[in-house]
C-alpha cells in the first residue's frame, strides 16, 4: 500500500453578470491523501483512493480523521473463503 499526502495553494476566481465585470478571488490551500493498494503476489494495483479538501491554513486532526475515515469506508472488503 502507498500513501501520498500533500498540499498545494489555489486559487479560484469566478465572475459574473452580463459582461464578467463582478469577480471574486478565493485563495486557498487544498490537501489531498491517496491510498493506493496493491496485490502483494502480482504487484498489480487493486484500488486507488483519494480524498480532497481545502485544508485551511493548519491541519485540523479531527478533520483529518474524519476524511480518512470515509476514504477507508470505500475500501473494498474481501470475504474470506
Amino acid at each position: 500500500m502507498i500513501i501520498t499526502v500533500g498540499a498545494k495553494d489555489k486559487i479560484d476566481i469566478d465572475t459574473w453578470d452580463a459582461f464578467g465585470r463582478q469577480v471574486d478571488v478565493r485563495q486557498y490551500t487544498e490537501g489531498q491523501l491517496s491510498v493506493d493498494a496493491f496485490d502483494a503476489k502480482t504487484n498489480r494495483p487493486l484500488w486507488p483512493g483519494k480524498a480532497v479538501d481545502d485544508v485551511g491554513s493548519k491541519l485540523n486532526p479531527d478533520k483529518a480523521d474524519k476524511e480518512v475515515g470515509k476514504l477507508m469506508a470505500q475500501f473494498p472488503a474481501r470475504m474470506a473463503g
